[in-house]
């Protein structure tokens, strides 16, 4: 099935690189479809803001650590930051989405602050790591929910001053979440969390290199079974898929970003045989990689 495959690039640090808004209001708004990523899935990330997420459309699948939760259309999450998560669509649907991504210094107003020290940063180092709108009151998710559609209104409008609407909104949804989570512990990440972020962090900054599972598994100091045993329970991929999932990412964005030949973004994007990462190109992504360029080009 051809698509234009939506990116997501993780960075060294783990963190999903997309530019947030502008530095002195760091905040993303996103409307995409699970399905028009590559595989139909947001492979296991993390980043360092705030995420509130509602399904507009279909089902998916959402992996948070190692836990999984199916989501219906209607219903919405809000992740903490640093937390490890993915998004995979459930049958044949788009899973289509919108997400707010925001620092939580929108909120936290100046370090040091009261919004800071008593609300914002408590939470962010101590919370829960998860808030599911299906798992709390209905008449809080709807609030939740209505709270989520007013940021939305005021981003799309951009009316004067819209900055602080956004800001009450997402204040409202902080203290909403906050509330609903106070009795829920934070779940410490594991020894094996913190192991599978140091080799998906390598991973993103070495694909363009030749790797084996062996490799992969050096980074953390453990052994390959290990290595797959890890990628399995929170990834949902082998440690090769998710090494080939980077690379075709990048060539995406290689290809809609550089006039680069296909052989030289092959070999940009750690294969050595441009006939190969043809093949598995088109498998992958429904085109092939010349036929991607045209389409995304025009």
């Amino acid at each position: 099935m051809e698509k234009e495959m939506r990116s997501l690039m993780i960075g060294p640090e783990g963190k999903q690189l997309d530019e947030l808004g502008t530095p002195d209001f760091a905040i993303g708004f996103y409307e995409m479809n699970v399905s028009d990523f590559i595989d139909q899935e947001i492979p296991a990330h993390w980043h360092g803001d705030l995420e509130i997420f509602v399904l507009d459309e279909g089902m998916v699948r959402l992996f948070v650590r190692d836990q999984e939760y199916v989501l219906q259309a209607g219903e919405a999450y809000f992740v903490n930051s640093n937390v490890l998560h993915g998004l995979s669509v459930v049958g044949e649907n788009p899973g289509r989405y919108r997400s707010i991504v925001f620092d939580a210094g929108i909120i936290a107003g100046q370090t040091g602050s009261v919004f800071d020290l008593e609300f914002v940063r408590p939470f962010t180092e101590q919370g829960g790591p998860l808030w599911l709108s299906s798992q709390i009151d209905p008449g809080l998710a709807t609030e939740v929910r209505a709270a989520f559609e007013q940021a939305y209104a005021a981003y799309h409008a951009k009316a004067e001053g819209y900055e602080f609407d956004i800001r009450a909104a997402l204040s409202k949804i902080f203290l909403k979440v906050r509330a609903s989570t106070e009795t829920q512990p934070l779940k410490v990440p594991s020894q094996q969390e913190m192991r599978l972020k140091q080799m998906i962090a390598w991973l993103a900054s070495h694909y363009q290199d030749v790797i084996g599972v062996e490799k992969i598994a050096e980074v953390a100091g453990i052994s390959v079974r290990e290595c797959q045993r890890y990628f399995s329970t929170y990834v949902k991929m082998s440690p090769i898929g998710y090494l080939t999932h980077l690379r075709l990412t990048a060539a995406t964005e290689l290809l809609v970003s550089t006039e680069l030949s296909i052989t030289e973004i092959a070999l940009a994007c750690g294969y050595k045989s441009p006939s190969y990462f043809t093949k598995q190109f088109k498998e992958r992504v429904g085109l092939s990689p010349r036929d991607y360029r045209q389409k995304r080009m025009g």
